[in-house]
Parts: structure tokens; sequence; C-alpha cells
């Protein structure tokens, strides 16, 4: 059975980001950032050559035992093109040539944030000024009618003064 390692992300400017560290495999990235390639190694001793891989992207919780692993034959990398907002998560598998699968692999958390106009906090500020808004609007309309009620008693009484 093949060990199979996560051992970099490529972004779409060409830089190379390392995940080979337990502490280093997550991706997060905003949503204009989110097309990348993964990169990962198999190792076999006995015939390198005779690795071939398979991978398994789930979104945040998806069951992985729902989704066919997708087979790379033996590539060694994934590229990924404009992911949605949202958290996934990468495994790759290594089998060798008598079909022995490494089903444990390597996973990646990817977490590609959302612009700011997706957010909660973009939400929340516009139904606020939509309220302020609408407030202030009712704000001005009692001030109008109020005045107008103030000018009509003026002129009642400048009437009454005068007849």
């Amino acid at each position: 059975m093949p060990k199979v390692w996560i051992t970099h992300y490529t972004d779409k400017n060409g830089k190379r980001h390392e995940l080979l560290y337990e502490n280093e495999k997550k991706i997060e990235t905003n949503y204009g950032d989110n097309s990348f390639i993964i990169s990962f190694i198999g190792i076999l001793f006995s015939h390198p050559e005779d690795v071939h891989y398979s991978y398994i992207l789930t979104e945040k919780g998806q069951n992985a035992q729902e989704v066919k692993p997708i087979s790379l034959g033996s590539a060694h990398q994934v590229p990924f093109s404009n992911l949605p907002p949202g958290t996934y998560f990468f495994r790759v598998i290594g089998t060798n040539a008598d079909g022995l699968k490494n089903t444990v692999g390597d996973v990646v958390e990817i977490v590609i944030n959302p612009p700011f106009w997706r957010t909660i906090w973009f939400y929340l500020i516009v139904i606020l000024a939509i309220g302020s808004a609408l407030w202030l609007l009712h704000q001005y309309r009692v001030q109008q009618k109020v005045q107008r009620v103030m000018d009509m008693e003026r002129v009642r009484k400048n009437r009454r003064r005068f007849s």
C-alpha cells in the first residue's frame, strides 16, 4: 500500500505554499483567489511508478462515503478552478498495481472566504442602513405634518384676530 502526502499547493499567481506538516494542512483563501493546484506524492519503494491516485472533494458536513473518488491515474496534482465560497475537504488516496488502497490517504481543509457582500456583516449593515433611512423619512414626514398643523393654527389665530 502506498503512503500518500499532500505536499503543497500553487496559487493562481504561481506562488507555492507548503502543506507538509500537520499544522499546515489548511488552505484558506478569498473568493477571488479560488483557483489553485494541489500537489501530492505517493511512496511505494518496490515500484513507485505503479502508484495510482484518486481524490475526493467534499463540502463540510458532507459524508465522504457518499462521494465516488475521482481517478487521476499517475498524475501528481489536481487543479481547481473557481471553487465557490465554503469549506471543503480534499482527500487523496493511493493505490498500488495490485489494487491495494491506502484508504486513509492524506487530507487538507480548503476554506474559500465569501466576498464581503455575501457576509452576515454586510447584510446587517444594509438592513441597518435601510431601517435608518425609513426611520428618517418617517421623522421628516411627521415633522412636515406638525409644521403644516402649526401653520394652519397660526393662520386660524390670525383670522380670528382680524375678524
